[in-house]
């Protein structure tokens, strides 16, 4: 369902997917439809256009149908099709009704960074030794106090984190290599 102008509308595309008919057999309909909603002088059916994956930047026309135009359009098509696509429209309209209720909050991208940066943070010290912290910032000249914030999450520099990073794994690979050890030799 899309929402142009807080309007409520359901593309001729997801109908066609509904109802099983071609979407070209639907369009076809609704260009039907719009002659009628002319001789009436109602509002015609908006039509737009898509681009399919399959043919690359060819545009395809699609419309977008408000509540009332689906309906009419459905008239004229078999009840099983028509009891499909209102039961759609109820999941739509409920779907729409809880995220008015319950909005999602969005992150800015800098709010998405701080997570990222604290997620790979915490994954790092999991992996790192006492001392490692004093050790990478000594062989890589960095300042110990810079460093240890990194690590605190107080400030992000991406040297220092990778080298934070490279020390974890070469740890973790240690690790494991141990781990190896001991299974092997409590299999002799």
């Amino acid at each position: 369902m899309n929402n142009l102008s807080n309007i409520k509308t359901m593309s001729s595309r997801e109908i066609s997917e509904i109802t099983g008919k071609e979407h070209r057999s639907v369009c076809r309909d609704i260009e039907y439809l719009n002659k009628s909603y002319e001789k009436l002088a109602l509002h015609k059916i908006v039509q737009g256009y898509y681009l399919h994956p399959n043919t690359g930047k060819q545009q395809h026309r699609c419309f977008e149908l408000s509540k009332m135009q689906t309906f009419d359009l459905l008239t004229g098509y078999s009840r099983e099709l028509r009891i499909k696509v209102n039961r759609r429209w109820a999941e739509l309209e409920n779907k729409a009704e809880k995220l008015a209720r319950n909005p999602v909050k969005k992150l800015s991208i800098s709010q998405k960074r701080r997570i990222q940066r604290t997620e790979l943070i915490e994954s790092i010290k999991g992996n790192l030794l006492r001392g490692d912290v004093t050790n990478v910032a000594r062989d890589n000249g960095f300042s110990l106090e810079t460093t240890q914030n990194v690590m605190r999450g107080k400030t992000f520099r991406p040297k220092i984190v990778k080298a934070l990073f490279d020390k974890a794994m070469l740890r973790k690979q240690e690790l494991n290599g141990e781990v190896v050890q001991m299974i092997n030799q409590l299999n002799q």
